[in-house]
């Protein structure tokens, strides 16, 4: 929202800041996750986050609240002050304005992928939806970005497993895409992802790797065939990676030991590359669709293994994944193993607390 005014020119006029609305906030760096959304936008989220009080109401024209339990603890914050109680909460003629407002409202479209991405001095991504179609835009893009994005679309989208958007139009600097009806992520929907999904892994891959460049996230990554998973995660997937830490030594342990903890060998998947909670939809139909993807041949546990690391799926998602196509026996020892690469990427991007959590999973096999 700050960097919306900022390029509106009305920062001398607006004043945007963040709070949370309890204690257990207080002091916190932002979640990890929107940190995540933030960097795909061009942005940078630093700060620690502050309690919203009563005297706040005073400070500030509109509160956008973003769910029903902020939303009751405004209230409740409200109806503590008598002064404030008759006339805050969507009233015209009070100080503050209180609104429970989605995501991708506070960013104007309807669409919720427009939600990923926003407009920066230094890197302008655009994205628009019509009736039909959705459009991402951006001028800067790194050389073969968007037919990377288009490529991977098209070829999960042709194992005719999961739900994939059609890509209409792709050039340079932008990827126009089938636009998908956001409905609510339901248990049917988790279900029905789980199965899905091992369909799309059964579908295969020819090698480990893939035939063009690759991207993840914002981030350029190796991805030549291979024909050996452990060589293959090792080269293209940690050591590109591994500058973004301070000591290595707990990495290169896990890479002189790679065969040994690598698990059954098992022939390249179809995967997805990218598989994190924000990347998976559900249209009315409760029918869940795939987008942003990494897709390459790989490991299918590496999938599964970042669907656990940033949460979002229940438990009848894997369950029904399981009964579809069971994994090898020892998954559970191996779950740390594939969350190297994204937790990497994540060190990559924003240092901190990403260096040590894959510090720690490194050392679960050294």
């Amino acid at each position: 929202m700050r960097a919306l005014v900022e390029d509106a020119g009305l920062t001398h006029a607006i004043t945007v800041d963040s709070a949370g609305t309890s204690t257990e906030e207080l002091g916190h760096p932002v979640d990890p996750r929107a940190v995540l959304e933030a960097a795909r936008r061009g942005l940078t989220l630093e700060h620690t986050a502050w309690q919203f009080q009563a005297e706040d109401f005073d400070r500030f024209d509109l509160v956008l609240v973003a769910d029903e339990m902020n939303m009751k603890r405004m209230r409740r914050l409200v109806r503590s002050d008598p002064m404030r109680r008759s006339s805050t909460c969507c009233a015209s003629s009070t100080p503050a304005r209180i609104r429970r407002i989605s995501t991708s409202a506070i960013l104007g479209t309807a669409d919720p992928r427009a939600s990923r991405s926003s407009t920066t001095r230094s890197r302008r991504r655009v994205e628009a939806c019509s009736m039909s179609s959705f459009v991402k835009t951006d001028r800067n893009a790194p050389a073969g970005f968007f037919a990377a994005e288009a490529r991977g679309l098209e070829w999960l989208r042709a194992a005719g497993a999961v739900a994939v958007p059609r890509v209409l139009a792709v050039d340079e600097t932008h990827i126009e895409l089938e636009r998908i009806e956001h409905g609510a992520w339901t248990a049917a929907a988790d279900e029905r992802f789980g199965r899905d999904l091992a369909t799309l892994h059964q579908a295969g891959a020819a090698c480990f790797g893939g035939d063009g460049p690759a991207f993840i996230g914002p981030l350029a990554m190796p991805n030549a065939p291979a024909d050996s998973w452990p060589a293959f995660y090792v080269t293209q997937r940690v050591e590109p990676f591994l500058h973004a830490v301070g000591d290595r030594a707990p990495f290169e342990r896990v890479i002189a030991r790679i065969d040994a903890i690598a698990g059954p060998s098992e022939v390249p998947s179809r995967i997805h590359g990218d598989l994190w909670r924000g990347n998976v939809l559900a249209d009315h139909s409760e029918t869940p669709w795939v987008i942003d993807p990494a897709a390459h041949g790989g490991h299918r546990e590496t999938d599964l293994a970042m669907m656990r690391l940033f949460g979002g799926f229940g438990a009848r998602c894997y369950a029904a994944y399981d009964e579809v196509f069971p994994l090898a026996d020892g998954w559970r020892e191996r779950v740390s193993l594939h969350q190297l690469h994204p937790l990497l990427v994540h060190a990559v991007l924003f240092g901190g607390a990403y260096v040590a959590q894959a510090t720690v999973a490194a050392r679960c096999y050294a």
